[in-house]
């Protein structure tokens, strides 16, 4: 058995100063699934839109609403729900999250009329919200210090390639099972990889130290000894003061998001907020209507489904590519650089007549540059905040980024329904990115 220390105090010292091993690269392989089965979930509506609204009658406008609802729910659970793992432990809440979306997705597929979908839509984004604060907390606390970053930023990049999955299989699940074969078909994989995470996915050492749950000494150190870090002796004096159940949890919530915006944070807070925002604005416009508006401007479905996928396969090269550059240059600058280029690309788009192989190369290409830096701001956010009140930080920022993500794909919805073609929309949606990539360049976070 590993030496045991008196203290807790060098856990954390343990892990950002040792190598990464198996074990914790299983921790990050396990929040890079479940942010898969998340961008899938969300984003099937995208895929599905014009069997959905050929089936039940929806119009554009209404299509739009359903994407805004989903992203409001993902503002409130990020906000409110994510903040309970930093309270509760985000084992729990990450696990109760993905249980619920399995479910409702499954749900999704029986829906008959636009309310049902509107409501059961807003669920699923509740538990999504919840997810994304949380896992960047768990991906970043068991990272080295000098993989933080990475760690977190190829956690979250598992969302646009679920979304990618989504433009790749949709189309043909439609074909073979209709728009509910979507549903039916992320609801089962969800079931199947929240039983994966029961037994490979750890409560945070943090939560389990400072918050003391029952037995919280067996479990941190069963939790060290998987990850091969040496154990401690005892726990530091519980912190006191504080009512226990419900009104200490709603006491928390309030006292960690008094730390995020408290006078040295509300500058870098309020900076971070914006960013999200504008860069939501505009990612999740091109993430809910590129494969509508390219059906709608004389494509056929599954050149629809390639330019989703393919502008979420540029998440995956746009991390890699950030990576690289991140590390000699600052993180918030270097993801400042990829939003402005992407935004810049994105009028190129609207004013170049361009083949259809033309298109998808070049929306490839703007999501390299859109996905791969705006993935970086989450790792931005994890490092801004400490571990205490990381997930709150993270869940605010998500859940203040969300609005933007309600407002820009249903405004959208109403512009096309308006009559306005793509190309003037990409235009327009450039702004929003513009200054997405303005703020994130401000925050100066190495």
């Amino acid at each position: 058995m590993s030496k045991k220390y008196g203290s807790a105090a060098d856990i954390y010292s343990q892990i950002d100063e040792a190598p990464i091993n198996r074990a914790q690269i299983v921790i990050i392989a396990i929040c890079v699934l479940l942010n898969v089965l998340d961008g899938f979930d969300i984003t099937t509506i995208a895929v599905s839109k014009t069997a959905i609204s050929g089936d039940l009658g929806l119009t554009a406008s209404q299509l739009g609403l359903l994407d805004g609802i989903a992203l409001a729910g993902m503002c409130f659970g990020a906000m409110f729900l994510g903040s309970l793992a930093d309270l509760v432990g985000r084992r729990k809440v990450i696990l109760t999250s993905i249980s619920s979306i399995a479910l409702l997705m499954l749900l999704t597929a029986f829906v008959q009329n636009f309310f049902q979908f509107f409501s059961v839509r807003f669920l699923t984004g509740l538990g999504v919200g919840a997810m994304l604060a949380s896992i960047p907390a768990i991906a970043s606390e068991y990272s080295p210090e000098k993989y933080k970053a990475m760690a977190v930023t190829i956690a979250i990049v598992g969302y646009p390639a679920g979304a990618m999955l989504g433009g790749a299989f949709g189309p043909d699940l439609i074909e073979s099972w209709g728009w509910q074969g979507v549903f039916f078909f992320g609801g089962i994989m969800t079931l199947i990889i929240a039983a994966i995470s029961c037994f490979f996915l750890p409560e945070s050492l943090q939560f389990l130290i400072t918050k003391q749950p029952e037995n919280a000494l067996s479990k941190a150190n069963a939790i060290l000894l998987r990850i091969d870090k040496d154990q401690i002796e005892s726990l530091p004096p519980a912190q006191i003061g504080r009512p226990s159940g419900a009104i200490g949890t709603i006491l928390g919530i309030f006292d960690n998001f008094a730390g995020i915006v408290k006078k040295e944070m509300l500058g870098k807070t309020i900076r971070l907020w914006s960013t999200f925002f504008f860069g939501l604005f505009t990612l999740y416009f091109m993430m809910s209507w590129i494969p509508y508006m390219f059906e709608h401007s004389g494509y056929t479905r599954d050149q629809g489904g390639q330019a989703f996928s393919l502008f979420n396969i540029g998440a995956i090269i746009g991390v890699v590519i950030l990576g690289g550059v991140a590390t000699r240059l600052p993180l918030s600058a270097s993801c400042g650089a990829f939003l402005s280029c992407g935004a810049l690309l994105m009028l190129v788009f609207a004013n170049t007549n361009l083949s259809i192989a033309g298109s998808l190369t070049l929306i490839l290409i703007i999501g390299i540059f859109m996905q791969g830096g705006f993935t970086g701001l989450y790792a931005c956010a994890a490092k801004l905040y400490p571990s205490s009140i990381r997930a709150t930080g993270v869940g605010w920022a998500i859940g203040i980024g969300r609005t933007g993500a309600v407002i820009g794909p249903a405004l959208a919805g109403f512009l096309i329904e308006g009559g306005m073609d793509m190309e003037t929309n990409f235009m327009l949606f450039s702004i929003p990115m513009f200054l997405s990539g303005i703020f994130a360049y401000s925050l100066k976070i190495k």
